[in-house]
């Protein structure tokens, strides 16, 4: 990255964390619906639908940059409680999603458009967003466009681009910004 940077080319670039999946909460797992939403003709992103109570209302939960579907259980757990459904995604290049060396925050925000698609498509009529600090900045970046019931930012990360410019280029400097990655 810090080469990239470096050579003055600078696009937003991701590459998806491969981070593997922790098991599946004992109490959580028979709520969870493993599904697969269509984010193009031909691509696929992995997403956990958990609606024990058929809500029409729903959570879309945005995860952080190094995380995955499996990482948030315990707030899925309490989120179930509620009258609250919960769909949790996956961007492309995460989680059980094929890698990829080259995501866009565009093909992200892609994703959150889809994923609202699929709700609606699902009889969903309220549907908020939950983002988790990379998560919460792609909530901030897309909320315009899908104007959410509501939306909660839970440590919010505030660029990526401040990120890999400052955190990326200066690890030492910024030791607990890296133990975050």
């Amino acid at each position: 990255i810090r080469n990239y940077l470096k050579q003055k080319a600078y696009k937003t670039s991701i590459r998806g964390s491969q981070r593997p999946y922790v098991s599946k909460d004992k109490d959580l797992a028979p709520l969870i619906r493993d599904v697969k939403i269509a984010v193009s003709p031909k691509e696929k992103i992995n997403a956990w639908d958990i609606n024990p109570k058929n809500s029409k209302d729903y959570v879309l939960f945005l995860h952080g940059f190094s995380q995955n579907i499996t990482n948030n259980q315990p707030l899925y757990k309490e989120l179930a409680k509620t009258k609250f459904g919960v769909l949790a995604i996956d961007y492309r290049g995460y989680g059980k999603n094929p890698p990829s060396a080259n995501i866009q925050e565009e093909d992200i925000a892609r994703d959150v458009a889809a994923s609202i698609k699929y709700l609606k498509d699902s009889g969903a009529k309220n549907i908020g967003l939950i983002g988790h600090s990379f998560g919460a900045y792609i909530g901030a970046k897309v909320s315009d466009k899908i104007k959410p019931s509501f939306f909660i930012m839970v440590s919010p990360m505030n660029s990526l681009e401040f990120w890999l410019r400052n955190v990326m280029m200066h690890p030492k400097k910024n030791k607990y910004e890296m133990s975050l990655i």
